[in-house]
């Protein structure tokens, strides 16, 4: 098989496979509309996903408004570790 596009751009990527020159991996959330519409199809819907880490990355400040506290917060219950 040779590849014959590549982007490192999702709406590029939606738009490759929506004009059928190739498939793509996308978010669920970014193709729902084009899902129910049927200009894209779910090619394998039972495939595992593995986790991926997701960092928080702030600027550390002598005093932190509280929305960035309280998203701080809520981000690490809300996507914390699970055992």
């Amino acid at each position: 098989m040779v590849e014959q596009h590549n982007a490192n751009d999702s709406v590029a990527n939606m738009q490759i496979a929506k004009k059928g020159m190739g498939v793509t991996f996308l978010f669920r959330h970014m193709v729902v509309k084009e899902l129910a519409e049927g200009s894209l199809e779910q090619l394998i819907p039972d495939i595992p996903l593995l986790p991926v880490p997701v960092h928080l990355m702030y600027q550390k400040l002598n005093y932190m408004p509280k929305k960035i506290r309280y998203f701080i917060d809520f981000f690490k219950e809300a996507f914390g570790t699970r055992s």
